[in-house]
Parts: structure tokens; sequence; C-alpha cells
């Protein structure tokens, strides 16, 4: 415990530096001395708890702020990351910074943890300029953020959006050509603002879309008046004058006149927006009345109001969120990509020259740019050297959480350097170059907004939830100004200037535009802690930082994804409740349960609550999940399943086929495609696939007998609404869905694939390509088999839109629960998080057993491996799936199961009549390869000896359904009257029940088909050997269901 007279002295100290603070204006060169006494009697090493980030050593009161100075920027927290490490921690006075400068610990803060670091801090300024969280980009994280953020992006930030002003925004750039050309002599003369007349063109393209007005001019006395009242919000907001009431609370009242003028400004600033936009438009819609159409994005975000969805302030602030968020970075974007284009003019003939081969004299348009590719990598190369906001819009945790190994403490503001992350030469080659080919040579998949892999060093518009969805309007807008630039001038730097650091002139003498040196200002700048001074150029760092080794295990996410996240978070809520479940979040949990699996479970056993979102309609933290989802599995689209791949599969068809049209399938297909027809009406054409007798095995489909099948329908004049492939089959047989899929859409149709047991495909080079991959529409995934989520839990994912996707939505909500499991649906955003981690070597140490036990199996005698030679049209088996034979042994499946099971404790996936399939996952251990080796090897060297007194295992020459007639479709026989004979009664009767051995769940009979007589032997056969026979109203098979007409 301190002295009394230490005690006394440092409170002596402290109110003198407070005083001096207050009263003296060049605060800094008086505060030396005492603060030499300060440092004396304060200085003291950081808190020795290990838990907490390193940073600098700080004083009291001031933390690291005296060190740190007032400007806060990029370049100076990647230097202190140099030495302090990926994240650091400063003090500033009362209030903790955590600075990330590492694309693992980025992806932590913005994607895995999102929702722990999702909220905003806050401070007395924006309290002001946000009426204290009332907008959407600068609200904590809740309700309110994701109400507004759904309600701001249909309006503003969809692709609908994107083509509906398409026009309109190359109409408003063609003005600013016309604009130059027309004023050459001016230019030539005196010169142009351009950066002026770009923030017109900006402000008109926004504003246009927003309220369905536009600016004259730049005299136009509302542009004018508009952008004073941005630019004087900027600089109120970023000053670094509000800092020290934040950081040191006991200064507070010093800022009553700066915070006085914040409030006025803003009042001034939200009835400027009301009084000649806002209220216009209310009035335009109140005198159309119920007539009235929605013609732009205000006219939306009031009648989400009139609904009493959001109230009239909320309105107002969304209007300042565009203004503030939308327009200015947009325009420091601009600025950046053109300077760089009059220092590297050989990128404006390589854009000039590209526009020209490719589009032969057409017009650059939104609809062709992506056709454009080293268009597209100029606009990614400026993002990249100069992020609009390098340190991105801060983030706060609201409590306490764990960050790279260190301890965030609660409400610490959390900065991501991703101006670092996209310039450091230790991830980047030779960062400080403008060089757009490396994004078409080594950074070609690296993207603004990563497709599948997330590539965090490259956040140029943030990643996760507060990501900036303006994304879909900078990147084609950028693309298309730069190219009207370059497609109409040759862009110059003035006699004797060699580079240029920013510009806001433009002059163009003999038909070209040139900048002139004299006016220029960095673009770079950060909204964090912005400071009066910018540094300029670009200073390269190297950092010593190690990487981190990545294990060659499974890699578990340091933290909860989306859905999982708000499932825990509401769990956690300390609340009353009078809800569903009626073990009321375990409180009365049945005992016997509890003992076997534990509370936790019915903690998190939580109904369809705002907070966990609604599966039919997502807007929340489920639509956040199906997005990743989507993003690794290269889907359009994903639709989360919480009846399993059946119910998937039936939506599938339900989706494509109405009655009476026909689905052409493979006769070995699931049960739930039988159904599906059933639901749909569809007409089945049906496949025969491809069978092995010795191993009593059906295989895929080939090309030629879909096109045979696709031209028999066409003969007959019957529609074709879709092709359902099983691929892989549950042996992990896969048809050559790439040929497949191009020839059905060379006629139009969509191929639909039960990929139940091929989640995992695609995710390592030694597995076959997924079926979005090989250009399917549609793709059924059990993520509960190789994946890891729970069972009954699958994927829906679409490719394209030859699907219709409202169609797909509707059949998902007749055919899915109403109450679904929030268990089951935060198990598929855990799996897809757990193989996001390490997609592409998630599956190595699987592969590497799997091919070890073949190697060891393979040479035990009498024992049969399943292998590509018995398929010869189906080149490619899933690694991961192993079937062996025992006939040899005189064995069947079903016998060697047993023994295995009984005598050696291994429990295979598939028993057929002549083989028995073993599935390795992520889960499988070195130990139990070994021990199902040894039980083979065993069971090999005992069941030897009685081959001869047994003989082999009996085999068929054919599928048991090569044979069949079909005299119903499925839909027909569903709603047959039905009777019940003796087994020997039912041959050549149309049969009413489906009846199919399982697993697999193939169904050797199905309703409306001739029972014959290779199918009862079948049927009687796999009865004998063990196999259990569902679908039928009496499994032991003495009597069957039969149609009675």
């Amino acid at each position: 415990m301190a002295h009394p007279c230490k005690k006394a002295i440092l409170g002596i100290i402290t109110l003198s530096l407070l005083f001096i603070l207050a009263t003296t204006k060049n605060f800094s060169l008086t505060l030396v001395p005492v603060l030499l006494v300060v440092t004396y009697f304060l200085l003291q090493k950081r808190s020795s708890s290990n838990a907490l980030p390193p940073g600098p050593l700080s004083v009291p009161i001031f933390g690291n702020w005296l060190q740190v100075g007032n400007d806060l920027n990029h370049r100076l927290l990647a230097s202190l990351a140099q030495t302090y490490g990926p994240v650091f921690l400063l003090k500033l006075g009362s209030k903790n910074l955590a600075v990330v400068s590492d694309p693992e610990l980025a992806s932590q803060v913005l994607h895995t943890q999102g929702v722990e670091f999702g909220s905003r801090p806050r401070n007395v300024v924006f309290d002001i300029f946000t009426g204290n969280g009332q907008d959407m980009v600068f609200t904590v994280y809740g309700d309110h953020w994701r109400k507004m953020r759904r309600i701001m992006t249909l309006p503003f930030f969809t692709n609908k959006v994107v083509h509906n002003y398409s026009n309109m925004w190359e109409e408003e750039m063609e003005l600013v050509v016309g604009d130059l050309k027309r004023d050459e002599e001016l230019v030539k003369s005196k010169g142009i603002v351009i950066r002026k007349r770009l923030q017109l063109m900006l402000y008109n393209i926004m504003y246009r879309m927003m309220f369905d007005a536009k600016f004259e001019s730049m005299e136009d006395p509302l542009f004018v008046e508009a952008t004073r009242f941005n630019s004087e919000r900027s600089r109120l907001a970023q000053s670094f004058e509000y800092n020290y009431g934040d950081f040191i609370p006991l200064l507070r009242p010093f800022l009553r006149g700066y915070l006085n003028k914040c409030r006025d400004l803003q009042s001034r600033r939200l009835a400027f927006f009301n009084n000649y936009y806002v209220k216009k438009r209310r009035e335009i819609m109140g005198a159309n009345g119920e007539k009235h159409k929605i013609s732009c994005a205000i006219d939306y975000i009031i009648d989400a109001e009139m609904k009493g969805e959001i109230n009239e302030e909320n309105v107002l602030y969304i209007v300042e969120n565009i203004n503030v968020a939308a327009i200015e970075t947009t325009l420091w974007s601009m600025e950046w990509a053109i300077a760089e284009l009059v220092n590297h003019p050989n990128v404006q003939q390589k854009i000039r020259r590209e526009i020209s081969q490719v589009l032969k004299g057409e017009a650059v348009t939104e609809s062709n740019l992506l056709e454009l590719p080293y268009l597209q990598a100029t606009v990614k190369e400026t993002l990249r050297l100069h992020t609009p906001i390098p340190l991105l819009v801060p983030h706060m945790n609201l409590e306490e959480a764990k960050l790279g190994g260190f301890t965030i403490p609660k409400e610490s503001k959390v900065v991501v350097n991703a101006w670092w992350l996209a310039n450091n030469p230790k991830w980047w080659e030779n960062p400080e170059e403008f060089r757009p080919e490396r994004f078409l040579e080594e950074e070609s998949a690296t993207q603004a907004v990563a497709g599948g892999k997330v590539d965090f060093r490259y956040l140029p518009f943030g990643m996760g939830r507060r990501s900036c969805p303006g994304i879909i309007l900078a990147l084609p807008i950028l693309g298309l100004i730069i190219a009207k630039l370059v497609t109409n001038f040759e862009i110059k730097a003035p006699q004797g200037t060699h580079k240029i650091d920013g510009f806001l002139l433009l002059l163009l003498p003999s038909s070209s535009v040139t900048i002139p040196s004299s006016i220029f200002a960095s673009k770079e700048r950060s909204i964090h802690e912005p400071g009066k001074k910018q540094q300029k150029g670009c200073t390269k760092l190297v950092i010593g930082d190690k990487i981190q080794n990545q294990n060659a295990e499974i890699v578990q996410p340091n933290s909860f994804p989306p859905l999982v996240s708000a499932l825990k978070t509401s769990a956690q809520q300390n609340v009353a409740t009078f809800h569903f479940p009626g073990h009321n979040r375990g409180r009365a949990a049945p005992s016997s349960l509890v003992q076997l699996i534990g509370l936790k479970p019915f903690i998190h056993d939580l109904p369809e609550l705002p907070e966990l979102d609604n599966l039919f309609s997502p807007d929340g933290p489920i639509l956040e999940a199906q997005k990743e989802a989507a993003k690794l599995f290269g889907a359009s689209e994903t639709w989360f399943l919480v009846g399993g791949t059946t119910c998937g599969i039936q939506a599938a068809i339900l989706a494509t086929c109405s009655p009476g049209e026909y689905l052409i399938l493979p006769r070995n297909s699931h049960i739930s495609a039988i159904s599906g027809m059933v639901l749909s009406g569809a007409k089945p054409k049906y496949i025969i696939p491809e069978y092995d007798c010795h191993w009593d095995i059906a295989g895929g489909v080939t090309l030629s007998q879909v096109e045979k099948a696709i031209k028999e329908l066409q003969m007959e004049g019957e529609k074709v609404a879709a092709v359902f492939i099983t691929s892989p089959t549950y042996h992990g047989i896969c048809s050559n869905l790439t040929d497949i899929s191009k020839l059905c859409h060379s006629y139009g149709i969509p191929v639909i694939v039960d990929e139940a047991h091929g989640a995992h495909l695609g995710f390592h080079h030694k597995l076959p390509l997924s079926a979005l991959q090989q250009g399917a529409d549609l793709a059924v995934q059990s993520t509960h088999k190789v994946l890891c989520s729970l069972t009954q839990s699958s994927m829906l994912h679409m490719s394209g839109n030859r699907v219709d996707r409202e169609r797909i939505c509707r059949s998902l909500q007749t055919l899915q629960s109403t109450s679904p499991s929030y268990l089951l649906l935060a198990s598929l955003d855990a799996a897809r998080a757990q193989l996001s981690e390490k997609p592409e070597t998630i599956f190595s140490n699987a592969i590497d057993l799997a091919i070890e036990t073949k190697n060891i199996i393979r040479n035990i005698p009498y024992i049969s491996e399943l292998g590509t030679p018995g398929f010869s049209n189906f080149p490619v088996i899933d690694p991961l799936r192993l079937t062996f034979g025992f006939w040899q042994l005189g064995l069947s499946g079903f016998e060697a199961d047993e023994i295995l099971d009984k005598d050696h404790g291994v429990i295979c996936e598939l028993v057929g009549t002549r083989s028995i399939t073993f599935a390795i996952n992520l889960g499988t251990c070195k130990d139990h390869i070994q021990r199902l080796a040894s039980g083979i090897n065993k069971l090999s060297t005992d069941s030897w000896s009685l081959q001869n007194k047994k003989g082999k295992a009996d085999h068929w020459g054919s599928a048991p359904f090569t044979d069949i007639t079909m005299c119903l479709n499925p839909r027909e026989s569903f709603f047959a009257r039905k009777r019940k004979v003796a087994i020997g009664e039912s041959l050549g009767s149309i049969c009413g029940e489906l009846i199919c051995p399982y697993p697999p769940g193939i169904p050797v009979l199905i309703p409306g088909e001739i029972i014959t007589k290779r199918a009862l032997d079948y049927l009687l056969l796999v009865r004998n050997k063990g196999a259990l026979i569902t679908g039928v109203s009496d499994p032991l098979l003495s009597s069957i269901v039969i149609c009675d007409i």
C-alpha cells in the first residue's frame, strides 16, 4: 500500500496536470517538467497479467496518449506492430485500443468471433452524429443493427439495384466526360477542379438512387450546402479535439463548446435532409395513396417506417449513413485510381488495349465489366495499395474476449489494420509497387470480397457481419469511371513531374488530361483515430513476427461462427422464460437423458426466438451462416435443412417438376426421390445403372444413358423437367457429372445431384470434384455424413439460375418443420466453419489413413477390394469409402459384419450381400484402422478353413430391378386402393408399397411396378442374410400390399 504522503503528492501532481491541460494552449511543452516528476512517481510496468496483449508502457491518466501523439494512423500502427506483434494494446487514457495486424487474427475479429467483436465503440461525438445509435453503420450489434441493415440493403445494395441503376450511372459518367471536353479551353488555361466534378457525379448517382433527385451543377446551392454539411461533419467527427474527453472523463466538461457545435451541425444536417428530400417523398407518396409505386430507396425506407419497422429518426439516420459512408469513400478511391494511372501510363495503355480487343468498339457498361480482367485488376490494386478506410470502422467487444491467446478487456476499441494486411511485404510481393498484374498472376484468386475461401490479407471493404455492403456499388462504379476516362483521354502529369501522390486538378492540353503537380493531397486516411496531419508516401516496414505454425491435425475454430454464437448468446441471457419447449431450458429435462448427455443440449435447445432468426425468412445469423456456406461450397445460394437430405431431394424435385412432367433418374435412386415424385406428380423415366454381379453393387449412370433417355422422351413428345443423378453412390462411385451437365444444359434441362455422400468432395486434390464444380444446378448434401454436423442436418446448394429459387423456398417451407431444431442448424454452421479453417488440407490425414488401410487389407488373402476395374465407365471412386468383399471366404457381407462386430468391436457403415463398406472420416484414428485390419486378417485366417464346407456366397447375374415394368406412376399408385396378399400370390400384381432393404435405402420394388420373381427372390435372400426390409407393412415378407385395380 502506498504511503499517505506519497498519495498526497500524487494527487497534487495529477490536479496540476489537469489544470495545465485545461488552461494552456501549448500544453505539450509546458507539461515536460511536470511529466518528468509524474514519470518518476507514477511510471509503472504494464500489468503483470500475461493475458493482456503486449504494448508500450503507459503512464497513469494519459496511458500511451502522450507517446503516440494525435495521429493514430495506419502507418504508425503498422510500425508499432513490428515491435509489439500482430496484436497489441494501447491505453488511451481510460480506454483500451487493441490493434490487429495479422490475417489470421483479422479473420477471428471479423469472422469466427464476429459476434463477440461485432459491436461499435461509442463516444460523445458519435452519439451526437448517430442519435445515440439510431443508425446502422455505427450502432451496436444486435436486433436494431440487423433490422437496419436489412432495410438499407434491399433498396441500395443488391444485384437487382445494380441492374436497375447501371444505365443511370453511365449517364452521369458520360456527363463528366462531356463537361471535360466542352471546357477544353478553360482547362488549358486555368484547369478544372476534377475532384469537385467527380463529387457531383457521385452525389447525383446516390441522390438519384435515394431520392429520385439530382443537382444541376457544382454551383447548385443544394449541392454546395450538402457537401459543406458533410465536410463539416467529417471534420468534427474525425477531429482529435473530442478524444481527450472520451479518454479522460474528468476533462469532458471542457468539451461543452465543441459538443454544442456538433449538436448544432447535426440538427441542421438532419433538417436539410428532411426538408428538401425526405418530406418531398412523403408528400409524393401521400398524394398517390395506395397507387404509389416505390421508385427510389427512400420510398422503400419510408414504407418500412409506415409499417412500424423503424421510426422517423431511423429514416434520417439511414440518409446520414449513405451521405457519410457511400459517397466520400468512393471518391477517395477514384482519386487514387486516377493518380496511379497518371504515374503508370503503361497501365492506361493496357486498359485501353483490353477494352479495344475485347469489346471491339462497344462501350464499356456495367454488364460487360467482368469481361475486362485487367480493368478489374486495376481496381483491386488501387484498393489494395490505397485502402479506402485503412483501419476499417472500429469494432468493440461488449464483454471480455480472447484473441490470439490474449485477453481483450471488455468494451475495448478493436481495429484491424487492413492497409497493413494488404501492404505487408511478408504477405505480398513488392507491396509498395502499383502492379495490377499481380491479380492476374500470383494473386489471381484474391477478391475484394472473396467467394469461397476468404483471403484476410485483402479487406478493402471489411468482412463478416459488419462489412461494408456498398462493395456491390463501389466496384462497378470505380471500374466504369476508370474505363470512361481512359477511353476518352490520355491522362498525363505536367511537364517536369514524374509522380504525384493525389490530385485536385485536371487539364486538357492537346486532347489529353493533365494533372498539375502543384496541387495534390494524400488520400489515404483513417476514420479510426483521425488526426490533423496525414503522412504521405509509402514507407516500407519490415516486421519480425513469426507466422503461426499450422497444425496438421483438424483445426477447430478459435471462436464461434454466426449461428453458433447467436445460440450461445441467447442461451446465456438471464431471462424469465415463458416459451416452448416444455423442458424450459433444461429446468424440467428428463433425468435419464440428462444423465446421458448432460444439461447443455437442453439449455441450447431453443425455439425460433427473434435473435436466432427465422429459417424460412432469414435476415440474421441463419442468413449469414447460409451465405458463408454458399461461399465455401461454391454455390450461388445455400439452404440449411433439418429434415436431412431426404427433405432436400424432395424440395429439389418439387421445385423443378410439375404434374405429368418427366424426371430422368437411375433406378437405384434413394427412396426420397420416389416420394418427391409422389409429391410433385412427376413421372419417372428410369435408367438402369451399371451392375457388378460379383459385388451385387449398382454403379452410376453414363452420359450415353442420359442422352438416350432424353431423346426417347422427346420422340414421345414428353417434357423432361429435370435429370436426377446419385453421385457419389453409397459405395463412393462417381458419375461423370461434367459431361452429363453439359448435355442436359444444351437441352435446357436442370441437373439435380443427390450428393448425400459427397459433402467433402472438392476439398482435397485427391478427392473427386464436387457436383457444383462439375456444373450441377442443385446439389443436396448430407453434411452429417462425412462432415461433422449433427445427424439429420443437411444442405441444399444451388448454382446459376436455371431453377427458380422462389420455388425452392416454397418447397422447403412446405416440407421443413416450422419448429426447426436450432441445435441442428447451429451444427451445420459449426461444420462449415470447421471445414473453412483448412479447406484444402483438412482431409489429408483421413486420406492418408484410407490409403494405408487399403495397402494393408489388399495384402490379406481372399479379401477383395472394390475398385474401378469392375466399373470401367466410372473411373473415380471416393478414396474415403472402402468396400471389401468376402465371397472367397464363403461369407456373405452380413456374416462377415457379424463376426467383425461381435469378435473385434468393428462397426461398419454399410452391409451388402457380398461386401462391407467402411467410411473413413475426420474422426477416424490409427488405432481403429489397426483394429479393422487386425479383425479382417483374423476373419480371413479363421474362415478359410470353412470355405470348402460352405462353398462360395451366392451372387446375382444382374440387378434385382432390371426387368421391371411400371403400370402406375408413383403418385397414382400412392392414392390407389390397396389390399394385402400372401407373398406367393403377389407375383405379377402391381406393387402397392415401397420395399427397400436398408441400408442403403435403394428400393427393389416401387409402388406401381409389376412384382417380378427376380425381385421377390432377391428380397427373400437379403432378408435371410440379415438385411432390414423397410417400407413394407410386413417386415418378414410373408405378405405384400398390392394395388387393387
